[in-house]
């Protein structure tokens, strides 16, 4: 479980990121002190299109993790150039 303590949360973002079924794809975190470090989302072309449900949830997921000053990167399966864009954000969030 990502959020342990929702108090930033409103009670549809609480009820969504407490729910069992709400997870990352994955999660990059400083493994001395446990503070997460980078979410990354890969989301499907049509499941995940403008307009659908799982979009508005998307955009709820942002919010919550910008909330909590969760650095984000987001990789459509119709993309490309997902390893340039990891390394420039991993050097961004290092500061290098």
């Amino acid at each position: 479980m990502l959020i342990h303590n929702p108090r930033k949360l409103s009670g549809e973002e609480c009820t969504y990121a407490m729910n069992c079924a709400t997870h990352l794809d994955f999660l990059i975190y400083n493994k001395l002190n446990k503070i997460p470090f980078l979410a990354i989302e890969v989301d499907g072309y049509k499941f995940h299109k403008e307009g659908t449900r799982q979009s508005e949830r998307d955009k709820m997921k942002d919010i919550i993790l910008k909330k909590y000053e969760i650095s984000l990167l987001r990789f459509k399966t119709n993309g490309s150039q997902e390893k340039e864009v990891l390394e420039k954000k991993f050097l961004q969030l290092l500061g290098i």
